[in-house]
This record gives C-alpha cells, sequence and structure tokens, in this order.
C-alpha cells in the first residue's frame, strides 16, 4: 500500500481490508474522512463514500471513468494491493505527465482486478496549505467563485477524460466515453449544483 506522510489511517485499517483482498484477489479499501492541518474533520462530499468497482472489467472500468473525481475516487491509490499488480503498466500510468495520475493509474489496475470497498475502517485525508491539492479547498470562498471553478473543474475534467483515459482504453471503451462526455458534463455540474456548492466546508 502507498502511504502518504500527512495521512492517518484507523489502526484495524489493515486488519479489515487484508482479508477482502485476499479473499476476492482485489484492491481492498475502507472509506475517506477528510481531516484538516490540526486533525479535526472537515465536511467534504467524498466523506463515508463506498466504492466498489466490480464486474467485467469493460463495466468497471467504465463506473470508474463515469464516477466524478471530486467524489474522492482518487483515494482508492491508499488501498491495499495484491503486491503482484505493481507492474511495469501500473508504474507507467504513475508516470503520466498530466494531472490525475493516481487515477489514471487505478483505471489501469481495473483491467487485472476488481475494487471493492465500504468497509468500516477510515482513511483520515489531511488538507492543508502544504499538501498536494494546497489549502484553498478548505477556505470558504464566495458563491461566484465556487460557482466558476466548479465550471473550470468540470470543464477540465472532461477534457482529462477524453484525452488521457482514452490512451490507456481499448476501442469499444473510447467510444463508450466520447458517447458519455456531453451527458456527464451535464450530470456533474448538476450534482455539484444540487449538493448547494458545497463540495468543501
Amino acid at each position: 500500500m502507498w502511504a502518504a506522510a500527512d495521512d492517518v489511517w484507523d489502526k484495524d485499517w489493515i486488519d479489515v481490508l487484508y482479508p477482502i483482498l485476499c479473499a476476492n484477489h482485489c484492491l481492498s479499501y475502507g472509506m475517506v474522512q477528510t481531516i484538516d492541518g490540526k486533525g479535526d474533520r472537515i465536511r467534504h462530499i467524498a466523506n463515508n463514500r463506498r466504492f466498489d468497482f466490480t464486474g467485467s472489467v469493460f463495466i468497471r472500468r467504465l463506473k470508474y471513468f463515469v464516477q466524478p473525481a471530486f467524489l474522492g475516487k482518487a483515494n482508492l491509490i491508499y488501498g491495499v494491493f495484491p503486491q503482484k499488480v505493481f507492474t511495469r503498466q501500473l508504474f507507467d500510468a504513475l508516470g503520466l505527465n498530466t494531472n490525475g495520475t493516481d487515477m489514471l493509474a487505478l483505471y489501469s489496475l481495473l483491467k487485472v482486478i476488481e475494487i471493492r470497498g465500504g468497509e468500516s475502517v477510515f482513511l483520515y485525508k489531511r488538507i492543508h496549505s502544504d499538501c498536494a491539492g494546497g489549502g484553498a479547498e478548505s477556505l470558504n470562498i464566495t458563491v461566484f467563485n465556487r460557482v466558476s471553478r466548479l465550471l473550470l473543474h468540470t470543464i477540465i475534467v472532461q477534457h482529462i477524460k477524453i484525452i488521457d483515459y482514452s490512451s490507456l482504453s481499448g476501442v469499444a471503451e473510447r467510444i463508450s466515453q466520447l458517447t458519455l462526455i456531453p451527458v456527464l458534463f451535464v450530470l456533474d455540474l448538476s450534482y455539484l449544483v444540487s449538493n448547494k456548492l458545497k463540495i468543501y466546508r
């Protein structure tokens, strides 16, 4: 498993997830709770969310592609992996010169194993001024700025999806992705708006 220096795990994270990995030969993951620099819990749209990307290779990869990034699917990189999946293909995906390499690596990984999650153990993901995403997410900002950021974020995410995910996809997957992009843009944006623009507190 990967270990980020500024995050915290429930003490029984591995005890709970390792048997699931062994029984299903999958990436096993719990849930995420976002915390600030002091360790206090903060509200985040990804908190307590259950993740399961199972089924055929095509279905589970399509499900991962469709899920919006802001729901926290990048955090699955901190799950517990079977050792044999650490292949050149996985590291090539992690080494891509683009944003969201953790998500692309997970998408690549779904070609060989499922991801099973939702168990009652937590990764406490820390958001602070020195983390990779910066601390701006935990600040209260104006509604106008929130709307501007969400529009820009949604447009950028769709661009990344169509360029980067398709580079790791087969022909049928690419066709499905291209077909879904306009629908996903509307769904992602409406989901954000329906949540009162409160991705963060």
